[in-house]
C-alpha cells in the first residue's frame, strides 16, 4: 500500500477510467486527518478535492461527487476486481479497529473530533469512497461483490494509519446505516458505535441544510420506498417534514436491531459529559489525563469548524422551539420510540 514511509495510497472514489469501473487512489502524506470531514482534509489540507455544493445536477443526488483535477499526478486508478485481489485479505486490526455510525446532525462530528485530538488515534471521517460503494446505484445486482469492495476498503485505508498509531475509528455517513446489517456481517468482530439525538433537534438541522438522503429523496425514490415498505407513489405523497422524520426514526430502527456485545448507543446528550469515560469503559481504551483534558477542552468549539476557532453555543432548546405541533407528534411516533430502545439496550448492558 505504501509507496516510501512518509506517503499512503489512501482510496478517494469511484470512477471509470480508460473504460473500465475503477477505485481512484490518492498519494497522501502519512498523517492523522484532524479536519472534521475527510473531504475537509482533501479540500483544506491536501487541495486535491473539492465538493460544490451549487453545480448544477449535483443539488438532487445522493452522493454529491469529489472534483478532481485530472492532470493530478497523485491519482493513480486500479480495476475494482484488481483492487479487491488486492486488498480483500488485508490485515486488519479489528481489536483497535472502530466503526461510528450514526442518525444524521445528532453529535457524531464532535465524537469524531474529541478522538481526533489524540496523536494515537487516526480517525477517518466518513471518506467519500464508502458513499461511492454503497451508493444503490451502483452494482445493485451484486451485493456480495459489494461487501467484499468494502472491505478490501477498510483493509486500504487502515494500513494508512501512521506509524505510532494504535487504533484506527471510521465513521460513516448517516444513510450508510440502512446497509448496516450487511456491513456488520462483513465485519463480524469490529466494535462499533451508534450516536443518535432528540428528533426534533435533528429535524431542524436537516430541513435546513438537507444531506444528500432528503435532497435525492425523489431520484432514488424506488429505492427509500423499499426501505419504508411503501409504494413510489405513497412516499412521494409525504411531506418533507414526515418523510426526514419517518427515515430518522428507520435508522435508529436498524441499528437498534444489530444490537450485540460490539454495539453501543450513545445518547448526544452523553457526549459532552462522558464520552471519555464511555469510550474507556466500553472500548477498553486507557486514555492519558492530557487526552482527557484535550477531549474535553474539543467540546467547546464548534466540531464542524475546520480552523478550530469558533466558539460552540448550544442550540437544542432553540431548535426544539421552531418545530410545529404536527412535527413533534410524528418525532414522538417514529423516532423517540426507537431512542427509547436504544436508550433501554444501553442500559441493560451496562
Amino acid at each position: 500500500m505504501q509507496n516510501n514511509q512518509n506517503e499512503i495510497l489512501f482510496p478517494l472514489d469511484i470512477q471509470v477510467h480508460n473504460g473500465e469501473t475503477c477505485v481512484m487512489l490518492a498519494r497522501l502524506p502519512q498523517v492523522n486527518f484532524k479536519e472534521p470531514f475527510f473531504v475537509d482534509s482533501l479540500s483544506r489540507r491536501f487541495q486535491i478535492a473539492d465538493i460544490s455544493k451549487k453545480a448544477l445536477g449535483e443539488q438532487d443526488v445522493l452522493v454529491r461527487p469529489l472534483h478532481f483535477d485530472d492532470s493530478d499526478t497523485r491519482f493513480s486508478y486500479v480495476p475494482i476486481d484488481e483492487f479487491i485481489s488486492q486488498y480483500v485479505h488485508s490485515e486488519l486490526d479489528v481489536s483497535k479497529t472502530k466503526f461510528i455510525f450514526h442518525m444524521s446532525r445528532c453529535g457524531s462530528t464532535l465524537v469524531t473530533q474529541m478522538l481526533a485530538t489524540s496523536e494515537r488515534f487516526f480517525v477517518v471521517s466518513e471518506p467519500q469512497i464508502f458513499n461511492a460503494v454503497l451508493n444503490p446505484k451502483f452494482m445493485p445486482q451484486e451485493p456480495i461483490k459489494k461487501m467484499r469492495l468494502l472491505r478490501a476498503v477498510v483493509g486500504a485505508i487502515s494500513a494508512c494509519k501512521p506509524a505510532g498509531v494504535d487504533h484506527t475509528f471510521i465513521k460513516f455517513r448517516s444513510w450508510n446505516s440502512l446497509f448496516m446489517k450487511n456491513i456488520l456481517e462483513t465485519f463480524p468482530e469490529i466494535q462499533w458505535m451508534y450516536v443518535h439525538r432528540n428528533g426534533i433537534e435533528v429535524l431542524e438541522s436537516v430541513l435546513r441544510d438537507p444531506p444528500g438522503w432528503l435532497r435525492s429523496r425523489h431520484t432514488y425514490a424506488s429505492f427509500f420506498a423499499g426501505k419504508f415498505d411503501v409504494s413510489v407513489e405513497e412516499l412521494e405523497q409525504l411531506s418533507e417534514s414526515e418523510y426526514a422524520i419517518r427515515l430518522l426514526g428507520i435508522f435508529c430502527e436498524i441499528a437498534a436491531s444489530q444490537i450485540s456485545s460490539r454495539a453501543l448507543y450513545v445518547d448526544y446528550d452523553d457526549i459532552v459529559k462522558n464520552l471519555p469515560m464511555i469510550v474507556e469503559e466500553h472500548w477498553n481504551l486507557v486514555l492519558t489525563d492530557a487526552e482527557r483534558d484535550a477531549m474535553f477542552a474539543r467540546t467547546k468549539i464548534y466540531s464542524k469548524d475546520s480552523n478550530v476557532t469558533q466558539e460552540f453555543v448550544p442550540d437544542s432548546e432553540a431548535k426544539r422551539k421552531v418545530a410545529s405541533d404536527d412535527d413533534r407528534v410524528l418525532s414522538q411516533t417514529y423516532i423517540e420510540t426507537q431512542r427509547n430502545t436504544l436508550k433501554g439496550l444501553l442500559q441493560n448492558r451496562i
